[in-house]
């Protein structure tokens, strides 16, 4: 499937993720891009790591997940595993976000 109709799941997924996952959170929805990145040798997510950084402006040492959190929460350092149902929702409308605006 090319990079324009994971987009177009993804915005599926951001609208309806009871749809396609089992959980509305933000590991699960994580899991389901690195699902699909992973089910396309890799390939799907390639670069988006780094773009990450360049929107951040610090974190090349982290993986894309933590710079997307970075990116929607720069205030906490709390675990995105163990976020408030507020937070979470944040976290994963930025997700959802930034993979529509990943070049």
């Amino acid at each position: 499937m090319p990079i324009g109709s994971y987009r177009e799941l993804f915005a599926l997924v951001a609208v309806r993720p009871r749809m396609y996952l089992m959980r509305d959170d933000l590991p699960t929805s994580v899991a389901y891009v690195e699902g699909c990145d992973q089910g396309n040798a890799r390939s799907l997510l390639g670069g988006f790591r780094e773009w990450l950084v360049t929107q951040a402006g610090r974190g090349d040492n982290l993986v894309w997940w933590a710079l997307v959190f970075e990116l929607a929460l720069p205030e906490l350092a709390v675990d995105p595993g163990n976020l408030t149902p507020e937070n979470d929702m944040v976290a994963k409308q930025t997700l959802f976000r930034l993979l529509d605006e990943f070049p």
